[in-house]
């Protein structure tokens, strides 16, 4: 199970993440993608329509708070070219 101050370091992340991708990097698809996973962990708790045990509705629940975490650090490469990306928008930004 995971504690309460790791949920919410990822949920304001995932918040700075959403204002990054529309505001600075401009990033529809990655906003889009992000928003389907956010779709898909709010719909686990709801998902079984109280038939399953609380085991395998804590389960999905998981699975999908995982896919969230995934998707807002990802791979050292996947990281570095949003900053690089990120730089270039700022960069394009000062010289304005």
């Amino acid at each position: 199970m995971t504690r309460m101050r790791d949920k919410i370091n990822v949920y304001e992340s995932v918040l700075h993440k959403i204002q990054m991708l529309r505001e600075v990097a401009m990033n529809k698809e990655a906003l889009m993608e992000l928003l389907d996973i956010i779709g898909s962990w709010s719909y686990a708790h709801r998902s079984g329509n109280g038939e399953l045990s609380d085991t395998k509705q804590q389960e999905r629940i998981d699975y999908q708070f995982n896919r969230l975490m995934e998707n807002m650090w990802g791979t050292q490469e996947e990281q570095d070219a949003m900053d690089e990306k990120i730089k270039k928008v700022l960069e394009k930004h000062k010289n304005e």
